[in-house]
């Protein structure tokens, strides 16, 4: 009985922990600066199945620069993912460079950014399927351009980025058009006002700690509509170590409490910093 009151203790600290506010976009350029933050980078890549034979070469490909790059393959289960790409805040322009080239080489063509704001800071993914399409942002082929342009410096890049991934009007989702002149900032479909977790039960047989979390979130369209919530626990560089979906039907205008629970490995319990939790309007 001690010993698992002192494991509850242990939990409620790092939960203690884990409700300080995730750093704001302003704060992650020092971050990105500071000594003990600096991390290698991560690339995931989606890919066809017709790449399944070639693995090896595109990691090696990806990594030909950088050999410090973390390469993460993943094969679609259907015809061809998604031609989007999304990099974190503090990915250099080198390596950010190299994914683009990457995405044109194995998708054919790159037609979507993804918001950074909801991107692990050293990541990059391409060919997302897990991030919102609400957060996907066009771009053309000579916006793309310009963003390629090997005299950019990563800061020069990072901001060219943030302003090509920031849309100005807001996309609704299943082809039902535009909020006309509305950023998203001011008025999406559906957002988060707050959300928080905790640790619950521990199963010391399987190393697993179930987690409670809430998301509060307000549905901004006149209609009513089904919002899945995706709760991420992450760790000090943004990356998720448990993750979550809940959905429930949200009538007009609005606030509701979305709830829910999962598991994590006990051990990464103490490793977590932060949550996000991204709201996405369904059918």
């Amino acid at each position: 009985m001690k010993a698992w009151r002192g494991v509850i203790m242990r939990l409620w600290l790092a939960a203690i922990v884990c409700v300080m506010p995730v750093p704001a976009a302003a704060d992650d350029e020092t971050a990105c600066r500071a000594p003990d933050a600096q991390n290698p980078v991560t690339i995931e890549i989606v890919l066809a199945k017709k790449w399944k034979g070639q693995l090896n070469e595109i990691v090696t490909g990806l990594q030909a620069n950088d050999p410090s790059i973390k390469v993460r393959t993943k094969i679609f289960p259907f015809i061809d993912p998604p031609a989007n790409i999304g990099i974190g805040k503090c990915v250099p322009a080198g390596a950010a460079r190299t994914a683009i080239a990457a995405a044109l080489q194995y998708y054919g063509k790159l037609d979507r950014l993804i918001r950074q704001d909801i991107l692990p800071l050293y990541w990059v993914k391409l060919g997302s399927t897990d991030t919102a399409e609400l957060a996907w942002v066009a771009v053309t082929p000579e916006e793309l351009a310009r963003l390629r342009d090997p005299a950019l410096s990563t800061e020069q890049f990072q901001q060219r980025y943030r302003q090509l991934a920031t849309p100005g009007a807001k996309p609704l989702p299943f082809g039902m058009g535009q909020h006309s002149g509305l950023a998203p900032e001011t008025a999406p479909p559906v957002e988060v006002i707050s959300h928080e977790w905790r640790p619950d039960e521990v199963w010391e047989r399987i190393g697993k700690t179930k987690f409670l979390w809430k998301a509060t979130v307000r549905n901004n369209l006149d209609v009513k509509k089904r919002v899945y919530v995706y709760y991420d626990l992450l760790d000090a560089g943004g990356y998720p170590l448990a993750r979550n979906v809940s959905n429930q039907l949200v009538e007009p205008h609005q606030i509701v409490d979305i709830r829910a629970d999962s598991y994590i490995m006990s051990a990464d319990l103490p490793n977590v910093r932060s949550s996000r939790a991204v709201a996405k309007i369904g059918p």
